[in-house]
Order: C-alpha cells, then structure tokens, then sequence
C-alpha cells in the first residue's frame, strides 16, 4: 500500500519508533558544568545520599538550605533511582567520572527527552486548539521536537527542561478547562501548575490567575452557576498551592523565612538595569540585547561607553553593570556565613526602594526588555555563520501575537487560557528580572504551535500555494452552484453564503457571520451511527456562542468554498470527534432551518447526511462537553416527545429522517447490509 493510505497506515507507526529511538539515543559529549548545573547535581546526590535537600559541598552530614526550589533536583534524583544508575560522589564526575557517570548522564538525557517528547505532543494538541489542522498540529509537535534551545535543554541539567513540558501541558488543561468546567480538569491543571512552581519559583504568580479560567468557560457557556465556578478555582488553586505551601512552611520552620527559594540578586538587578537604561537610553539597550554579530558590532560602535555589556568584577562601580553591582551588595550582605534567606529579603527591600526613588527609569527599561524577551530559541547549528535566532524570535512573537489577538477578537475562552500562561510569564519577567531568554524557554513549545498555525493554514496542505482559485460550491440538492472565488487567509474558516435559491452569492468568515441578522449560508449536520444502530450524540461545549451545553446530533458544521459536503463532515467529525467515518451520504439534502436563541440567530441551508462510525471518539473539549451513544428509536421518540431535549436543528432532523426515503435507503444498505438491526 502506497501513497496518502500508506502513510495513514503505517507512518504513525514509524515515527512513534523513530521518536522512541531518539529518546533513548546516549547524549553526545559536553563540557564543563555550569553553576547551575552543579547546583542541581549536589542537590540530587545529596537527596538519594543523604535524604537532604542541600546545595552544600559534598560531605558527610550536609546541611539543609533553601537555596533553589526542589522540584528539578527531586526529578533527577528520581530518574537516577528508577533507572538504577548510581550517583556521583561529586557533580564533576558526571563529566570525567566512569561508567557509572555516563550512565547516570545518559539515563537523564533519556527522561529530559521523553519530557520534550511530551512537550512535543502537548505543542501538536495546542496548535489544533489554536484552529490549526492536522498539518499545523504535525508542523508544531516537530518544530519542538528540533528546537535548537528545547534540544540544549534536554542535555543539561535544566530546570526548564522539566519545565518546559509541564507548562505547556498545564496551558493544554486550563484550554479544556476554559471549553468544559470539569473538576477533572480543574485537579489536573492544578496539580500541573503546583509541580511548575515547585521547578520555577517565579511562577507562583500564575496560580491565582489561571484559579479565573473557570469563568472563562463560565461566561461563555452561562451554564454552570457561581456556586460551582467558584469550587472548581478553589480546587484549582487548592491543589496548586498544596505543595508549594508545604515546601515554604518546610523553610519557615528551619529557617525563620516563608520562601520558596533564594529569589538572589534577581530583584535588586531589574532595579539597577533600569539606571543603567535611563542613563544610556533604550535604544542602547535594545541593540545590546539583539542577536547577531552585526547588532553586538554596531552597538559597540555607536555606544562605546556603555556599561550593559561590561563584566569587570573589581574597580568603582561605573565601570561595571547592573548585574556587577547587584552581585557586589549581595556579598556585602552575606558576608561570611550569614543567614541567605535574610540577605535575600534585604536585597528585596533595598530593590523596591530603588524603584520607587526612580521609577521613570524603571518604567523606561520596560521596551528594551520586552525585546530582549523575544529571543528564548536559539539559532540552530547547521546555520552557522549566520545567526538565525533574531528571524526566529520574530516569527514565535507574531505567531503569538496572531494567535493571542484573534482569541480576543472572538472572545475565545480556550484560546485566551491556553495563551494566557506564556503571556503572563512574559510580562511579568519584564516586570519583575532581568528578562533573560532563557527564562521563556519553557513557553517555546506554546510558540512554536502558534508559529505553525500561522504558517501553515488550516486546509493547506504543506506545499499548497495559498492563492484565490475558482471553485463550484455544491446547492442544497447536492447540484453544482455557481462559481465562487475565495482567497484563503491564515487559518480563518469561511462559510459560502446562499440567495433564497441556494445559490452561492460569496463567502464572508465564520466569526462575523452569526450575529442578530445571521444572513442565509450554507451548513451541514451529520447524524453518525455504529453498526447496532445506535446514533452518536453530543452535548455542545459550554464555550460555543450558540446553544451551549445542549445536547444534539453527532456534528455539524460549514463546508468550505469548494469543499464537498462528505469531504467536511469527515473533516469536522475528525476535528470534534476525533472518528473517521464510512458510507457517508447526503439523505435530506434541502433541510433549511431557522432558528433564535438570546440574540443569536441560525440561517442555514443544511444538507444532512448519515455516516457509519470508524474508530473510538477522542472528543475536543473545546467543541464537545460530552458523548453518548442512543438508540435510534430512542433519538426519535426525545425529538417527538421532548424536543426541548435537543437542539432545535437536531430535534427537527430527526423527525424529518424519520420519513425520508434516502434514509431509509441508506440504513438498509449500511446498518442492516452489515449485520445490524432493520429500522422499525
């Protein structure tokens, strides 16, 4: 089997093997560590030693400290023990040690590549949520995948490794979330979000925010009452402050200090950037922290005074930069042995003082770092001599920009909650550190899934050229219409709209086409049964605009100009259902409907056809909130009896199936033909 069939068949299978040969591939040679890497070692070592989360050099009976948070170390010490791998006496011999070294190194490159696989999938289940395709979704599960910064990450000793998945696995929870308000999902991404923080510190911030995503499921569906919207962000918030909570009374009772970790010179060297950046001007700044060979010579050339480059640790302050003079007074304030966690909460405090004594300079530092944010990938090695991470920052930002602008532009609840944990990281670390781009890596794998649904517009194929092309849309009878040409735009789904005839008269996008005045466009319902007889039901998200959380056929949806009313139900049942379907026909081709509820109003011409399911259903939460299967006696004695049951389209169609010979045409040949029950 060959071709498109052959690929369906069998390439799921051979990536699945190819993605787990790389997982499992040794990490190639490295060199020295970096402190933070040897941080995370002793801590890891200390844990499975000793039962002590410390920092301190090795020895016999180290002492605990709060240095860093713990979830990274406790990852690796886990992985190390699983595995069966011995730890090092010290962290550099996991660099010139012996084979138990190399086996504790590749080991953990193991489990750090199975943490970007999952980030991988976590990106591909994003970029669908974004409204992107299959193409997109396979576009950005690979992007992260050869991510030159996620790839560096998974073979060191990174939190943002371990990060990097669970951020973007949280994002993907609270998008469900935001379409269905479960309890399951609330549990979920607060047990995600409690591990994030236990990894980053400087994500605790993002707990009570993400505690309002229920609201966003609850504003747009206006099911679910307070009472219960208001359990399910106490459960989120609850579960992601369990740990974390627990973590600083652990440092409260030792060390006289709620804390997580050690926040360092952090704050205190975001007060002094800004000194530096009002002394120097912003554009110094910006061109500093631009990458490229070219931007560091011009910024060397244009201003050959400036401090933000300068790392001179000894001599008066103005030969060095902020970052020198904020690890200068935290020493001060150690001195020798001092209490860390108290010099930490005075580097704080001196920090706030900085700021309100100049907060016009702290104020102005804020463009430069918004663009020096930008650059968390790296530039791949197979580039060089050039430096692609400048091209590269661009095309994440404005995919996030894209994405994030036409959430709020159609209210998108999901949308806004599975951006909002990138976003909000981005802004507060312009707001609160130096904004290193290492510090947005964890949201690289969200970027690239916006990125690739930019790139890649649903419906487009890879190679396809995106042009206007002439197309016949077919009429309510299944004929042939009039030509229509579109011009494809990103991935905006456009509806065909219909004169009183059922003649295609143009197209107009989806968002703007149901309002009060909805005018008359073209639609399709699909009504999907098994081989028993039994119709698929679905209850309608809670965020969709239009009778949300009622129960109704098994799909419904717009085809595209150009697009055959089977080859969109198939489309959209795969998209909302995740099911394939066969023996997909029209059976009541001149269904029309009218219909109103709270000021938005449904215009369609609506073919209705019948299918025979193939496969389980993997349902969207962002488009179903629930399935069932019924007896097709049982759909038709509710829409009869109980129509208000259903959704008016749904109730109406099936009375009308009831009678019409298609239908029953249909049934015998692929409900009875293949075993199944005959109609009553």
């Amino acid at each position: 089997m060959g071709g498109w069939a052959g690929w369906r068949r069998w390439g799921g299978w051979a990536l699945a093997v190819a993605v787990a040969l790389w997982i499992l591939s040794a990490p190639g040679e490295r060199g020295a560590l970096t402190d933070d890497e040897r941080d995370y070692a002793q801590a890891a070592i200390h844990l499975l030693r000793h039962g002590v989360f410390s920092h301190a050099p090795d020895s016999e009976s180290p002492a605990p400290d709060a240095y860093r948070e713990p979830g990274y170390a406790a990852f690796v010490a886990a992985v190390w023990r699983l595995c069966g791998a011995d730890p090092p006496a010290r962290p550099e011999d996991l660099v010139r040690g012996g084979a138990a070294a190399r086996r504790a190194v590749a080991c953990l490159g193991s489990a750090q590549r199975l943490l970007l696989a999952a980030a991988a999938w976590a990106a591909a289940r994003a970029a669908r949520r974004l409204g992107g395709g299959r193409a997109a979704a396979a576009a950005a599960g690979l992007l992260t995948l050869t991510s030159p910064a996620l790839l560096r990450l998974s073979g060191q000793l990174a939190s943002e490794a371990l990060a990097a998945a669970l951020l973007t696995s949280a994002a993907l929870v609270l998008a469900a979330l935001a379409a269905a308000p479960w309890a399951r999902s609330a549990a979920a991404a607060g047990l995600l979000l409690g591990a994030l923080v236990l990894t980053r510190a400087a994500f605790a911030y993002l707990v009570p925010l993400a505690a309002l995503v229920p609201l966003l499921g609850g504003a747009a569906g206006g099911r679910p009452g307070r009472r219960r919207l208001a359990g399910l962000a106490a459960l989120l918030a609850g579960l992601a402050l369990l740990a974390p909570a627990a973590w600083a009374a652990r440092n409260a009772h030792r060390f006289g200090h709620w804390a997580l970790a050690e926040s360092r010179v952090v704050p205190l060297a975001r007060a002094e950037l800004g000194i530096d950046v009002a002394r120097e001007g912003p554009w110094a700044a910006a061109l500093a922290w631009t990458p490229g060979g070219l931007a560091g010579d011009l910024h060397r050339r244009w201003f050959p005074e400036s401090r933000l480059d300068r790392w001179r640790w000894s001599g008066p302050p103005e030969q060095t930069n902020y970052f020198v003079r904020a690890v200068r007074r935290h020493r001060e304030l150690l001195g020798d042995g001092g209490d860390r966690l108290a010099a930490d909460a005075a580097l704080r405090r001196e920090a706030l003082a900085a700021i309100r004594e100049r907060p016009g300079a702290y104020l102005l530092a804020l463009p430069p770092l918004l663009w020096r944010g930008l650059f968390a990938e790296r530039s791949p090695g197979w580039a060089r001599p050039f430096d692609l991470a400048l091209p590269l920052g661009l095309l994440l930002a404005t995919g996030c920009a894209v994405a994030l602008g036409r959430a709020l532009a159609d209210r998108h609840g999901p949308r806004l909650a599975l951006l909002s944990l990138p976003a909000l990281s981005y802004l507060f670390h312009a707001l609160a550190t130096e904004q290193l781009p290492r510090f947005h890596q964890p949201a690289l794998p969200l970027a690239w899934a916006a990125a690739a649904v930019l790139l890649i517009p649903r419906g487009a194929a890879p190679g396809d050229k995106l042009k206007g092309r002439a197309a016949r849309v077919p009429g309510p009878a299944g004929e042939e219409g009039r030509p229509v040409r579109e011009k494809w735009e990103g991935p905006v789904e456009m509806v065909v709209l219909l004169d009183e005839a059922g003649h295609a008269i143009g197209t107009a996008p989806k968002s703007e086409v149901h309002h009060a005045g909805t005018p008359l466009h073209l639609a399709f319902s699909l009504f999907l049964f098994d081989r028993e007889g039994r119709t698929l039901l679905q209850r309608r998200s809670f965020a969709k605009r239009t009778w949300p959380g009622v129960w109704s056929n098994s799909c419904c949806g717009h085809p595209g100009p150009g697009e055959e009313l089977a080859a969109a139900a198939r489309r959209r049942l795969a998209d909302e259902l995740g099911l394939a379907a066969e023996e997909v026909e029209v059976v009541l081709p001149d269904f029309r409907y009218r219909a109103e509820q709270d000021g938005m109003v449904e215009n369609e011409i609506c073919p209705v056809l019948a299918g025979r399911a193939r496969g389980e259903p993997r349902p969207d939460p962002s488009e179903v909130a629930e399935i069932a299967w019924h007896p097709w006696e049982e759909v038709l004695s509710v829409a009869r009896e109980s129509p208000e049951r259903l959704s008016p389209w749904a109730s109406e169609e099936a009375r009308l199936l009831a009678g019409a010979p298609r239908f029953a045409s249909w049934w015998e040949r692929a409900i009875s033909g293949s075993g199944g029950p005959r109609r009553a």
